[in-house]
């Protein structure tokens, strides 16, 4: 069975876009902690291609995710704070 381990987004609320904004939404990952922040998904459910624009102003994560979990995780995670929804 395949299956996909993902980490999820969510959109950030607190800023205003949209097309009556002029602005791209922004999204962030959920907390790390926080209760359905991972989940599997079946691989034939994915989209396939969206554009994310790092949003390099708000920085990168600092979180436990940095550092390598297992001997196949050679680089550490590289995560940016949020994210625009290109459209």
């Amino acid at each position: 069975m395949d299956v996909l381990w993902v980490r999820w987004l969510a959109v950030d609320k607190k800023h205003k876009a949209g097309w009556k904004a002029k602005r791209l939404y922004k999204v962030r990952f959920i907390p790390n902690l926080d209760e359905g922040a991972f989940g599997f998904l079946d691989p034939s459910d994915i989209i396939r291609g969206v554009h994310l624009i790092p949003g390099f102003d708000n920085g990168l994560i600092e979180d436990n995710l940095n550092e390598a979990e297992s001997e196949w995780d050679y680089e550490p995670a590289r995560n940016w704070c949020s994210y625009y929804v290109n459209q």
